[in-house]
């Protein structure tokens, strides 16, 4: 999404906000205290799967970069922010954690 850099803080909260109450409803009530469940993983083992959580970044554009750095810089972002538990949002300086529902 491409949007003034004013205004992409409040998006990404407001995002998160949507998100995560919607996102509870697909959880039992047992799973919601527990904070996640478990199941098999991709190899049939049985795993422990925290509540599903969003991630987002915030790159700055202004200025000269090319549409390879600024993806790159995305991706960095968003890695870093998939790190961290919860939903939360990332901008070149901080991370946000967003998750009150």
């Amino acid at each position: 999404m491409l949007t003034h850099k004013n205004r992409a803080a409040e998006i990404c909260q407001r995002y998160i906000r949507y998100f995560d109450r919607l996102v509870k409803n697909l959880y039992s009530s047992e799973d919601k205290q527990r904070g996640g469940f478990y199941g098999q993983d991709r190899q049939g083992q049985e795993t422990w799967f925290p509540l599903v959580s969003v991630s987002l970044s915030i790159v700055d554009c202004g200025g000269h970069y090319s549409p390879e750095s600024l993806a790159e810089r995305a991706a960095q972002l968003k890695r870093y922010a998939k790190s961290k538990i919860g939903s939360n949002y990332i901008s070149d300086q901080h991370t946000y954690q967003d998750s009150k529902g």
